[in-house]
């Protein structure tokens, strides 16, 4: 079963205009993938500390570190992913902790 996805409101204003062109177009694959299996899609991890619950996916791009960060919500129905920050590496979990 499909997951929806809702974007945290400062997500297409502060995130995705940072990101390179190339990136902000394989976005919407990055997040079909991820709405079809968060677990699973794409190289991913549990995050600990002030992110407990919420999960990374692994982004690899022109050889920098970029990170999704969101979390999942499979109860109730229906089931659904909350994009909380996408970036480079250490700015993606800075934006995700200011948005907790």
């Amino acid at each position: 079963m499909k997951y929806r996805i809702k974007l945290h409101p400062l997500l297409e204003s502060d995130d995705i205009v940072a990101l390179p062109s190339r990136l902000k177009v394989e976005l919407d694959d990055i997040l079909a993938m991820l709405s079809q299996s968060p677990y699973t899609a794409l190289p991913t991890h549990q995050l600990k500390g002030r992110l407990t619950g919420k999960m990374a996916a692994e982004l690899e791009y022109d050889g920098e570190a970029y990170r999704l960060v969101y979390q999942v919500h499979d109860k109730p129905a229906p089931r659904w992913l909350y994009i909380i920050s996408v970036g480079l590496h250490d700015l993606a979990y800075l934006n995700a902790i200011a948005r907790r």
